[in-house]
């Protein structure tokens, strides 16, 4: 099943529902599924909810994968994925963007399968400083002796 063809699946259902567009959350999605699922209703084309509540979690690791940029290993990445908690995830996707914009070099970022094994997520991110050079040791303690005498 593509993203695209999971997309139109959850489209028409969470409409009738809601009258509103597809949540935004893996938290939303599942909480759609398991109201239809309770329910007794599947997809018009048969597709049990179960099915497809599957495949959001597939469509969420999809977006972080893309989103992360570096593609090494994506098999076991998707393996240790599902081992994470729905927080986990949407922690996950709420931090990537972050720290991909803090290590836009490939080469300095992360392995993916380190920034998941890691909860690298939860780590500080550090902002780039954008070219802008920083003062050597030296440089800073002459700013702060001449701040002093400036005193």
């Amino acid at each position: 099943m593509t993203d695209e063809q999971i997309q139109k699946a959850f489209e028409g259902r969470w409409r009738i529902k809601t009258g509103s567009s597809v949540p935004a959350t893996i938290e939303g999605i599942k909480e759609l599924c398991r109201d239809f699922f309770e329910a007794g209703y599947y997809l018009s084309d048969g597709i049990p909810m179960s099915t497809i509540v599957k495949a959001a979690e597939e469509v969420a690791f999809s977006e972080w994968w893309e989103m992360y940029g570096k593609k090494i290993d994506r098999g076991k990445c998707e393996k240790k994925w599902a081992k994470l908690s729905p927080e986990e995830k949407q922690a996950c996707i709420a931090a990537t963007p972050a720290y991909v914009a803090s290590t836009p070099d490939l080469q300095y970022r992360r392995h993916p399968m380190t920034y998941l094994n890691n909860k690298s997520w939860e780590n500080q991110i550090i902002p780039r400083n954008n070219g802008a050079q920083q003062p050597t040791i030296q440089q800073q303690r002459i700013n702060k002796l001449a701040d002093i005498l400036a005193d």
